[in-house]
């Protein structure tokens, strides 16, 4: 008879710590030689006061904190995206999800805040 419908899944996945093992706005920082802990300082202090939303804190300092955005180039992103280490096994997941598993489909996405 009909061929059997596919059920479709949304597969959404944060990108630091869920997907790797460190977080962006610490790795920019130790490459630009600010010290992690103004990072975390400054990252809890806006999610103390609501500023934004958790995860989004590297995105607004890049914006609007005067010591990164004075200092932050396009190439010190690419070299914190090189830096990043994903764990272990998250290109064959990713491969499996887009093979697809017999009558499911599955859509994958990294959400990230991060620029």
């Amino acid at each position: 008879m009909g061929d059997k419908p596919v059920k479709r899944y949304l597969f959404a996945s944060d990108f630091d710590r869920t997907l790797t093992f460190n977080d962006s706005g610490y790795v920019l920082s130790e490459l630009l030689g600010i010290p992690t802990a103004d990072f975390e300082r400054k990252a809890e202090g806006m999610a103390r006061l609501n500023l934004v939303q958790q995860g989004a804190e590297l995105a607004y300092l890049l914006l609007h904190d005067p010591e990164f955005h004075s200092r932050v180039r396009r190439h010190h992103l690419y070299d914190v995206g090189r830096r990043i280490r994903l764990k272990e096994n998250i290109e064959l997941l990713y491969r499996i999800l887009e093979a697809g598993i017999d009558g499911y489909h599955f859509d994958f996405y990294v959400l990230s805040a991060a620029p």
